[in-house]
């Protein structure tokens, strides 16, 4: 028969008693068990972590640099340096220039020779025309 212990049934007194052994307790793993638990508790209590900020925060503060802003102050500029810059750029742009000009200078040059020789060919060619120095009085003057 299956004996099971009814406890919403009023006492009668004739019950025996039973004598009831816990386990044995590993006393070093229980502690270590409970060292856990109350440093994970204590890593993650609210109030101990606003403690923890505000010693930090406090900590900052007095660490935290001067607000006030430092006086301007006028940049150094070495001239020495900058006119040889200067004179560099101008010295290469020049360079560049006379050397992109150069072909048209001679193209140029070219041209005006070869409108010299076409006008003095045009002119040996109206003196030998008939009547022309009758002309020449009027309008060649």
């Amino acid at each position: 028969m299956i004996d099971t212990y009814d406890n919403s049934a009023t006492p009668t007194g004739d019950t025996r008693e039973r004598s009831v052994q816990p386990p044995p307790v590993d006393q070093d793993k229980l502690r270590a068990i409970i060292g856990e638990a109350v440093k994970s508790a204590e890593e993650n209590d609210p109030k101990l972590l606003k403690k923890k900020v505000a010693e930090l925060q406090a900590k900052l503060d007095s660490k935290a640099p001067s607000t006030a802003v430092p006086a301007a102050t006028k940049p150094v500029v070495d001239m020495e340096y900058t006119q040889r810059a200067v004179d560099a750029a101008i010295s290469n742009t020049r360079t560049d220039l006379k050397n992109a000009l150069a072909p048209i200078v001679a193209n140029f040059a070219g041209v005006a020779t070869k409108l010299r020789a076409d006008a003095e060919s045009m002119e040996r060619g109206i003196g030998t025309l008939p009547g022309i120095e009758a002309l020449k009085g009027n309008y060649m003057e």
